[in-house]
């Protein structure tokens, strides 16, 4: 089984005694705490004791299986599992087209069976430019985070990895299409223009009403 999905286990026993005592089972899966009770099956002298447990982090354990009849008695096995690690998935990315200069910032999500809070996670992008960052891992969320500026035109395939504290690993690509920033020409908007419109008016209004009263005062 992988951490984070739930492990099955099985162990079969032989009993002499009567059919109709009452037998119960105990397991403990290993990890230092208290057994718990698991399902009997009991028939024509052989039973079936089972149980389910989910553990959160891989590793070898040692399930101690325990039945218990009535009159007292006990029958006891280890059962030596291995739980795998679960590499982490990370999502895909959306390709892009940028201008030189933009800063490149990325969100990316990320899943690992291991419950939060016992797997850590580092990540790195490697930009498809010649440079490589470290990037930010947010536990909570399991989220990765990275910012990059692209100063030359082209298209650059970025590759995201991400690797948990087992060496499990996943990596995601992103294309990046880099263009030159045409120049800007600033061009007035309406209300702009109609300033402009006014102001001219204005001006023509002032020179034509200085102009009539210079011609009446020279009659």
């Amino acid at each position: 089984g992988t951490e984070g999905a739930t492990f099955a286990i099985s162990a079969a026993f032989t009993d002499a005694s009567a059919q109709s005592q009452t037998r119960i089972a105990t397991i403990n899966w290993g990890l230092g705490g208290a057994a718990v009770s698991g399902t009997v099956g009991f028939a024509s002298g052989s039973g079936q004791v089972g149980g389910s447990y989910t553990y959160n982090d891989d590793g070898s354990f040692d399930v101690v299986v325990t039945v218990t009849d009535e009159e007292g008695m006990q029958g006891t096995v280890t059962i030596p599992i291995t739980v795998n690690n679960s590499a982490p998935v990370l999502s895909s990315m959306d390709d892009a087209t940028i201008g030189t200069g933009t800063t490149v910032v990325a969100s990316v999500p990320f899943t690992d069976l291991s419950l939060i809070g016992y797997d850590t996670h580092t990540a790195s992008f490697d930009w498809g430019d010649g440079t490589s960052s470290n990037a930010v891992v947010r536990p909570a969320t399991r989220t990765i985070e990275a910012s990059h500026t692209y100063g030359a035109v082209g298209s650059f395939t970025a590759q995201l990895t991400v690797t948990d504290d087992d060496n499990g690993t996943d990596t995601s690509s992103v294309t990046y299409g880099v263009s030159s920033v045409p120049a800007t020409v600033n061009v007035p908007s309406a209300s702009v223009w109609s300033l402009l419109a006014m102001a001219v008016g204005l001006l023509v209004a002032l020179l034509f009403y200085r102009r009539r009263t210079s011609v009446e005062g020279g009659r």
